[in-house]
């Protein structure tokens, strides 16, 4: 692979779409640059700017790649993911929407009981909320994380939205 870091030569050359000093990556060297059209049997690309380019082997669940250097070659950093990236890409996994027994599986294995769910139905006062609600628990086939009723049962359960989060998760495994 050959990367090359950006020229308004370049841009002005080989009509680019793309800014100076901007990284381009190829994974041979171009048939055409700056007007020639056997650029890919260049036997010195370096004359040109293209050094070769490596990807460094990271854990895409804990890591990411910074910034690109250049010394005779071109290769990034890789970077730790902090905590706060860490908690995004584990929300991005959350399913939006979980199976009605799956999520029950989810709440016995997790030590939340069945019966605790409904005790504390039984104990709302009727209105037609409580009405939806228990519809919703008994009857749905699915229920989406983003649901309000959903969300308030869970919070009135002391769930906290990590711990639903951590719930809809688990469903994948089921």
């Amino acid at each position: 692979m050959y990367a090359i870091k950006v020229t308004q030569e370049d841009v002005d050359l080989n009509n680019l779409q793309r800014n100076v000093n901007d990284i381009l990556i190829y994974q041979e060297l171009p048939k055409n640059w700056n007007g020639r059209n056997d650029f890919q049997n260049e036997k010195d690309p370096e004359n040109y700017g293209f050094f070769q380019y490596i990807k460094p082997n990271f854990d895409k669940e804990t890591q990411r790649l910074g910034a690109i250097h250049v010394n005779k070659r071109y290769i990034n950093n890789v970077l730790e993911l902090t905590e706060e990236e860490l908690a995004e890409r584990l929300k991005s996994k959350v399913p939006l929407t979980v199976k009605n027994m799956h999520f029950r599986i989810a709440l016995i294995n997790n030590g939340i009981s069945i019966k605790s769910i409904n005790d504390e139905i039984d104990l709302m006062p009727n209105s037609p909320q409580k009405e939806f609600i228990i519809t919703m628990w008994n009857h749905a086939e699915h229920y989406e994380r983003a649901n309000t009723e959903l969300n308030a049962m869970a919070s009135q359960l002391g769930i906290t939205d990590e711990q639903l989060d951590g719930l809809f998760l688990y469903t994948l495994n089921l």
